[in-house]
């Protein structure tokens, strides 16, 4: 009754609403009826009401709320030791990034070695195209005809290595269609289709479809990238548990480190900001500066941290790809 819109909602009324959440007693699977416990998923809801309000305040996004508004919860609780972890090391150090590369087989080596190197999210490996490599750069871009964005809507190309290119596997089919797939069954492997290929069956599918919904396309769209063998977040994760178990690595080390490795080693190398968000697909910024600014010296800077930074992953990848046997890929 005291804060009867959003725009009155001040400190007071987010210390009262922590204190609501403290002591609050929730059943434990939703139902009325059941025994209650104390919530505890009181950083949760906090974390709610912080995205809503900070989405709400947003210009360009949801611009519900006057430009002067303060958002008291803007601040999380728990966060003011964050700059200790960051003077830390990785979870994933480059020694280790290094031994994980070195028990790769001839499938997780290009995989691992394309994560590390450039720093993707997991999920953007099932998402490159041979179509998208030109001989100089490897592109990471949405794919309009098949409904796929990239987080953010934004595009990253990297400098081609040829430590990465001499595993990919390329030597048994034609330079089309996913650069990555799924660890072929014992059944065998899937058919290769061209980009274009499955672009036009993807309409195909759409087009006999009864029910069109973001759901429905998505899970066409889905289901045929299945069919092709499309790597997936899932398998990747599956590859790298076992290797991570195999080495005895702690559960703190997750795939995500190797993008904080990247970002580490592009920073310790001297890379600009400017050049490190267009790698890592993060948000260039608002400020004007953003605009003035070309990243006319992407591939220099990119090798420079290359030589500097990554030297021992490069060499680990080159010698591991000459212990193993040729992998065949279909």
């Amino acid at each position: 009754r005291r804060f009867r819109y959003v725009t009155d909602i001040n400190r007071d009324f987010q210390l009262e609403f922590s204190r609501f959440l403290q002591s609050r007693h929730v059943s434990f699977n939703g139902n009325f009826a059941g025994a209650t416990r104390p919530m505890r998923g009181q950083r949760y809801v906090l974390d709610v009401v912080r995205s809503m309000l900070h989405w709400a305040t947003d210009a360009a996004r949801g611009n519900l709320l006057p430009a002067g508004f303060q958002n008291p919860f803007r601040q999380r609780k728990g966060t003011a030791g964050g700059s200790a972890a960051r003077l830390a090391e990785p979870d994933i150090t480059l020694e280790m990034a290094a031994e994980f590369l070195s028990v790769c087989d001839r499938f997780q080596l290009p995989t691992f070695g394309t994560l590390a190197l450039y720093g993707l999210r997991p999920d953007e490996l099932g998402w490159i195209f041979w179509e998208e490599i030109d001989g100089t750069w490897i592109r990471v871009t949405g794919h309009p005809e098949l409904s796929y964005k990239t987080k953010g809507r934004r595009y990253k190309q990297f400098p081609i290595l040829e430590c990465l290119q001499s595993v990919w596997p390329a030597a048994t089919r034609p330079a089309q269609g996913l650069l990555f797939s799924r660890r072929p069954a014992r059944t065998g492997a899937a058919v290769v289709l061209a980009k274009s290929e499955l672009a036009e069956e993807f309409q195909r599918r759409r087009s006999v479809e009864t029910k069109h919904s973001a759901f429905s396309e998505r899970r066409l769209r889905d289901d045929l990238l299945a069919d092709a063998g499309q790597l997936s977040y899932d398998h990747v994760e599956n590859e790298f548990h076992r290797l991570a178990k195999q080495l005895g690595w702690p559960k703190t080390a997750t795939m995500k480190d190797f993008r904080h490795l990247f970002a580490t080693n592009l920073e310790n190398a001297g890379v600009p900001e400017s050049y490190r968000r267009f790698l890592m697909g993060h948000s260039p910024g608002r400020a004007a500066i953003v605009a003035y600014t070309h990243l006319n010296k992407l591939r220099a800077h990119y090798l420079r941290a290359m030589e500097l930074e990554f030297k021992p992953l490069i060499e680990t990848i080159n010698r591991r790809a000459g212990e193993l046997p040729v992998y065949l890929s279909g």
